[in-house]
């Protein structure tokens, strides 16, 4: 910062927290997969969500009704899958998964942003491939969980 003015000089690096979604240079590269790790942490408060709606006898029911649930987030970058058993435990994974209830396709900056931030992408910058109906249902009521 340009002392007293709040102004970055131009060109000066911006520190990588996470992942960036700015096409500015960053001070420190991380060698970790920067979808993966934002989709872990979302993966990781949304499990205790299920699992407290398990819980439930009326709602569980339903909720249980609906897994297992294995869906795939490819960017031109990366793919990771996402798997809810039904007990409520939530996995992340490298690549795709050979079945699943369904695909995501959106560009690497538009699903970091939209976890990062709670701000969902334009409309129609995602393709969502179902492959079953309860893939739908589900996408339905949890997209807004990953920013879409």
């Amino acid at each position: 910062m340009l002392a007293g003015t709040g102004v970055r000089p131009p060109n000066m690096a911006v520190p990588v927290t996470r992942c960036s979604t700015s096409n500015r240079p960053a001070l420190l590269v991380i060698n970790v997969s920067c979808i993966e790790g934002l989709v872990r942490d979302r993966a990781a408060q949304g499990e205790a969500r299920l699992k407290q709606a398990l819980g439930g006898f009326i709602i569980g029911g339903i909720v249980r009704s609906y897994l297992p649930q294995t869906w795939t987030i490819m960017t031109e970058q990366e793919s990771v899958t996402i798997h809810a058993d039904g007990q409520g435990n939530i996995r992340v994974l490298k690549g795709i998964a050979p079945t699943r209830d369904g695909n995501i396709k959106i560009r690497h900056d538009l699903l970091a942003n939209g976890i990062q931030t709670g701000r969902s992408p334009p409309p129609g910058s995602y393709q969502v491939d179902f492959y079953s109906q309860r893939g739908r249902t589900a996408f339905n009521q949890l997209k807004s969980s990953f920013g879409l």
